[in-house]
């Protein structure tokens, strides 16, 4: 959910703090300029020593923002059931990814459990296995 304006707000980020993207020592050398020192911080992103703080920072902030206008926009139940969706809760049984999904917006454990059983009907009865 909300991954529009995330993107976006990211984006600018990455560009402001001249942080990149490397999966191989390839783009690492295309993506890099000699007058930084770069740090790893994490899942291929790289940024300069320098930036590295502010850049968290700034990508925590990201975060809350996207958190708060998720929950400004759609119900409890709604969000619930896309990461239901989102994690084919029907077919495996186990709502412990979705879970770890919504747990970022204050939803509990026992809401995804309450939730996931007139979600798994409503599957039923449309046939989504």
């Amino acid at each position: 959910m909300n991954t529009q304006l995330k993107d976006k707000l990211q984006t600018k980020a990455f560009t402001k703090y001249f942080a990149f993207f490397a999966y191989s020592e390839k783009q690492l050398n295309e993506g890099r300029n000699i007058n930084f020192d770069y740090l790893s911080l994490g899942g291929g992103l790289i940024c300069p020593a320098i930036f590295c703080n502010k850049l968290v920072n700034r990508l925590s902030a990201i975060q809350a923002i996207a958190i708060a206008q998720v929950l400004a926009t759609h119900t409890i139940k709604e969000i619930i059931w896309d990461e239901l969706a989102n994690h084919e809760a029907q077919i495996t049984g186990n709502t412990d990814d979705t879970y770890n999904a919504v747990e970022q917006y204050g939803i509990t454990r026992s809401q995804v459990c309450a939730e996931y059983v007139d979600y798994y009907n409503m599957c039923v009865d449309k046939g989504y296995f």
